[in-house]
Order: C-alpha cells, then sequence, then structure tokens
C-alpha cells in the first residue's frame, strides 16, 4: 500500500474534525502517548524474552496507532505523507551518501583556469623575533598566500588553516580561495569570476573555515571524529546553497572537513611543517613530514 493511500483510507476513521489547531496538537500529544505505549510493549517483550508471534503482534498494534496518529498529524497540517516520506529519504540520502555524480566544477574552461589535478602545498613554520609563530605556503618555487599568523592571544595553529581551503579544493573540487591563491580565477566567464570566484564566495569559505574551526576547537580538533555534529553541516548547507558547491552532499562536506582536520593534525604535529599533497581527480589527501623544525629567522 501506498502511503497516500493509507493516508485517505485512515483519514476516514477518524472521529473529530480535521480544522484547527487543537485537533492537530491533540494528534501529536496522542502520538507521544502511543510512543510510550509502544516503548512500554517493548520493554515488556525484551524483559519477558517474548519473541513469540503474539508479542510482535503486539508491537505491530502499537506502531500502527503511532503511525496512525502521525498521519491526522500530518493531515490536519495539510501536509502529504508520501512526500514527507520522499522528502526525509531526500534529507537522509544528503546526510549519509557521497555524491553519486561528480560534476567538475571547471570543467570545460581554459586549462590556466582550471584547479590543478594535484596540489602540493609544502608548510613551513618559523619564530619571528618578538617570538610569534608564523608559517608560509609554497606550491612549487612559489609562496601561496602572505605570511600567517594565529592572530589569537592563543596559539592555536590556525595559522595551517589554508590546509582547509585545500582539503575542499581536493575533496569538493570548490574553493575559491584556492583559486584565488593559485591564479586559477575562472575569468573567461565573468558571471562566474564574480559569483562564484569573487569576493563574496571566498568571504563565505574563509567565514566557513573559521567557524568549523571554532567547532572542533571545542571537540579536541576532531581527533579520531568519525562524524560532524548535524547542525554544523546544515550550516554549510545554508551558506553555500547559492554558490555551485551547494551541489555537493553534506556526506562529501563531512569527509572534506574530516580529512582536512587530519591534515592540518599532522602539521600540528610537526611543528607546523610538512607537506600535503593533495589529488583532485582521486580526490585523496596524504601528509609527508619534512626535516624543518619551528626555529627563530
Amino acid at each position: 500500500m501506498h502511503l497516500r493511500d493509507y493516508q485517505r483510507k485512515a483519514m476516514t476513521t477518524r472521529q473529530d474534525s480535521p480544522e484547527g489547531a487543537d485537533a492537530a496538537a491533540g494528534h501529536l500529544l496522542s502520538m507521544v502517548a502511543q510512543i510510550g505505549d509502544l516503548s512500554r510493549q517493548y520493554q515488556r517483550t525484551q524483559r519477558d524474552g517474548d519473541h513469540q508471534r503474539w508479542g510482535k503482534l503486539r508491537v505491530r498494534e502499537e506502531l500502527g496507532d503511532v503511525l496512525w496518529h502521525l498521519t491526522a498529524f500530518a493531515d490536519g497540517l495539510g501536509l502529504d505523507l508520501e512526500d514527507v516520506a520522499v522528502a526525509n529519504l531526500t534529507k537522509t540520502a544528503d546526510r549519509w551518501i557521497p555524491s553519486a555524480e561528480w560534476h567538475v566544477f571547471d570543467a570545460g574552461f581554459p586549462a590556466g583556469e582550471r584547479l590543478p589535478s594535484s596540489i602540493a602545498y609544502e608548510f613551513r613554520t618559523y619564530r619571528k623575533p618578538d617570538g610569534v609563530l608564523a608559517t608560509e605556503v609554497s606550491c612549487g618555487s612559489l609562496q601561496v598566500g602572505a605570511t600567517l599568523t594565529d592572530a589569537s592571544r592563543n596559539t592555536d595553529s590556525y595559522r595551517l588553516h589554508d590546509v582547509f581551503h585545500l582539503s575542499y579544493a581536493s575533496l569538493l573540487g570548490w574553493s575559491p580561495v584556492t583559486r584565488a591563491l593559485l591564479g586559477r580565477k575562472r575569468r573567461s566567464d565573468p558571471a562566474i569570476d564574480e559569483n562564484e570566484d569573487g569576493g563574496r564566495a571566498i568571504a563565505i569559505e574563509e567565514g566557513l573555515a573559521a567557524s568549523i574551526f571554532a567547532y572542533a576547537a571545542t571537540r579536541d580538533y576532531l581527533s579520531d571524529a568519525a562524524r560532524v555534529d548535524g547542525d554544523v553541516l546544515a550550516s554549510i548547507a545554508t551558506s553555500t546553497a547559492q554558490l555551485e558547491v551547494g551541489a555537493r552532499t553534506a556526506a562529501d562536506w563531512e569527509h572534506a572537513v574530516l580529512e582536512g582536520f587530519r591534515m592540518w593534525k599532522h602539521l600540528d604535529d610537526h611543528g607546523g611543517n610538512g607537506i600535503v599533497r593533495a589529488d583532485l581527480t582521486a580526490r585523496t589527501m596524504k601528509f609527508e613530514p619534512t626535516a624543518v623544525e619551528a626555529g627563530s629567522d
């Protein structure tokens, strides 16, 4: 039976008026009560070791009552239960399943405007004469961006945060910051250059890197973490919804965030020194230590 058919037939048995907030609230409260009944029935089944057919039938009956009141609640709000189910499947797929079809955002652009298929960033950290730690990042013979400090009262190695932008480029195929640093903005298309690679997109990415770092700082910088909180991923989705990277799933972002912090942790453990190699085709990253130690410049 389709959920839409169930909803139509179930609502022929309701005894109250379907109109008004009171009716919806009544079914919501009834649903909560039925869930309590379901919990007690299941607890009794587990306690007594009762796995006979009649025990399962009782659980099925309680589940049916929950479903009926859920349907009445949805119907009272003008919601189609089948549409609710489809929307939920879409949401959970986005959360847990990486993108099945991988669209390359800069495909078709001139070679000089595409992100390189492989990028190697070398991080070198040293101590300035005033005692402040500073990090330079180079790609080949070129320095990438400005020399960075933590710019904070607390030494927290945020100066290494270009590795996060590299993880977005490598694992999402998106990073207006990396494009700007490597001179790979898509200037041949003025609309793309302004809307996807321009100042606003760069500010959004920098804001995401900072906010995710602040979140990670309260969770041991995601050391050994297997998941990123759903509300963080939801915030990322909201911030990037109007950008091309909005096509990536929450699962894609989770992988990029966790892998970025794995690389960051390697760098931090090695005094802010090392090489991070990103393969944008295979969508992988790896760390290589260097012999450089933090010291005075």
